[in-house]
């Protein structure tokens, strides 16, 4: 006899559970208000009550005989924890409240841990002293809504607003700010209350305000250190937070200094196609089968290989330096999956917003695929990134640079309000930088004032990719002329500028207690 599974939820995160329980040979009985195209017909009925209405999709399971409840989405995880609970099926655990969706509950339920670091953190009351920088999230939200770096009070004004638009409560959470670190997606299984970890995704992101992903990859490169961290505190988390039986994804940062901070996590499988299309390319484990397997009671150990390297790069205005990796995946063997934007990129601020606005690469290797080595390196200007200053201060940061905080965000503004910055990017970092400016429109005359590259991506000829950059940008601008200076002893640079056709005019610029030679190229 089949066995029965009732799915929460008919969208876009059902269709995969859908199939896969198809193919198991599982009854699904699907409870939403409105099927959706995207899976109308898949599963075997649909009943139109909504995830909310608790007593009647219990009354309805109990006279089905369902087997198991699984949820589709976000928005249906507590309602699946709630419907389990009653029906005495395997689910996360409900009793004294459901955790796994509010953000402020989840780190409560972190609060007295001695070993799982997390940000300081609560809710919003006018009034109370703010020490910045902060985050600000809307505690109940998703795919990047609502969230919001904030450096001070009349940033945090429009971020409250922001985030209130994006919750379905009349609060907003306050956390502080983890700096420097890599961001992960741990993908998990739990069933009885023992924890199995899939896989591990590391997230590209597009940096402060809205801290947009711009990409995952499986599996995240990682040292043993990193790696033993993530299995040790993983499990405690799923276990604090009530993730019993159900899929979940844990975000977490690991920190330049070698910590690891909580950041929030879903009862659920993780959106941006790292569930259903990565976790299938890179692991040789069916993470749905498995899923659904927990739900109905029959989940058995999991054994899990890496098989292959996967991963998705999403264009966007801020990522828009990767335009050559998506000319070259068009003819590529690794390309699986190619969707060109249509029209002109412009900036995304939530996940949701980067999907309707830009397109994606999925890839299958036999390594991580990079721009810089599987395509070229490509530099943009970049002066109206939301986030501009934030990322060249962060680049600065890693140069090793001795400069007072405040004097560099004034000279770093200038750059964008009078120069022309431009920049290579590396997974949403900057990693080579330089500013033109063209303001001198009576002589023509235009001048850069700053060309650098961090030292780990000296001799890939980055220098000479932006410079060309900014030479092509000043000659559509009309310029004539462009100058720069350079230190006799950096030889290096004066070859590039040499072989870019600049001429030595013999005038010199004194700086500090150095003596720069200036460079004339005629456009």
């Amino acid at each position: 006899m089949k066995k029965k599974l009732a799915v929460l939820g008919c969208g876009i995160a059902a269709v995969p559970i859908l199939k896969k329980a198809r193919e198991m040979e599982v009854e699904t009985y699907c409870f939403a208000l409105e099927e959706l195209p995207c899976a109308k017909g898949l599963s075997n009925f649909f009943l139109p009550i909504s995830y909310t209405n608790i007593d009647a999709i219990c009354s309805t399971c109990k006279n089905l005989n369902i087997d198991g409840v699984i949820a589709s989405s976000e928005n249906t995880t507590e309602a699946a924890a709630e419907v389990a609970y009653n029906l005495g099926l395997p689910g996360n655990r409900f009793e004294g409240g459901f955790c796994g969706k509010d953000k402020y509950l989840m780190r409560q339920c972190l609060k007295e841990s001695k070993s799982v670091r997390q940000p300081t953190f609560y809710h919003y009351e006018e009034g109370r002293k703010i020490s910045y920088p902060v985050i600000v999230k809307a505690p109940d939200s998703c795919s990047k809504q609502g969230i919001s770096f904030v450096k001070n009070e009349k940033e945090l004004k429009i971020a409250i607003e922001y985030a209130l638009n994006a919750t379905s409560q009349h609060q907003v959470l306050i956390e502080e700010y983890i700096g420097n670190g890599v961001e992960y997606s741990v993908e998990c299984l739990s069933s009885h209350n023992k924890h199995y970890i899939i896989q591990i995704t590391k997230k590209d992101t597009a940096g402060p305000p809205h801290f947009l992903e711009i990409g995952h990859h499986q599996p995240g490169a990682l040292n043993e250190m990193h790696y033993q961290l993530i299995h040790e505190k993983v499990p405690e988390i799923l276990t604090a937070v009530g993730i019993c039986n159900s899929m979940a994804h844990v975000e977490i940062k690991i920190t330049e200094d070698n910590q690891l901070y909580f950041i929030e996590l879903g009862a659920r499988a993780g959106g941006d196609r790292i569930a259903d299309t990565l976790l299938a390319l890179s692991v040789d484990y069916d993470y749905y089968k498995g899923a659904i397997q927990i739900a109905l009671n029959e989940f058995e150990t999991p054994v899990v290989n890496n098989v292959a390297y996967s991963g998705i790069y999403y264009l966007s205005k801020q990522t828009e330096s990767i335009m050559n990796l998506f000319s070259v995946a068009k003819n590529a063997n690794w390309c699986i999956e190619i969707n060109t934007p249509k029209g002109d990129l412009t900036y995304a601020s939530t996940n949701i917003n980067r999907d309707e606005l830009g397109g994606y690469i999925i890839y299958r290797s036999d390594h991580k695929i990079v721009a810089g080595v599987d395509a070229p390196w490509k530099a943009v200007r970049f002066n109206d990134n939301p986030n501009a200053v934030g990322l060249m201060r962060d680049f600065y940061m890693h140069t090793g640079r001795q400069i007072a905080e405040e004097e560099l965000l004034l000279g770093l503004q200038k750059f964008v309000d009078k120069g022309n910055v431009f920049a290579i990017f590396d997974e949403g970092k900057i990693i080579a930088l330089l500013n033109v400016y063209c303001n001198n429109f009576e002589t023509k005359i235009a001048y850069i004032n700053n060309v650098e590259v961090l030292r780990s991506y000296r001799g890939k000829g980055l220098s000479k990719i932006i410079m060309n950059s900014a030479l092509t940008y000043c000659t559509k601008q009309g310029f004539k002329t462009v100058t720069l200076h350079v230190a006799p002893s950096n030889i290096v640079a004066e070859k590039l500028y040499l072989s870019l056709g600049f001429e030595k005019t013999g005038v010199q610029k004194k700086q500090g207690e150095d003596l720069l030679n200036e460079y004339l190229l005629k456009l």
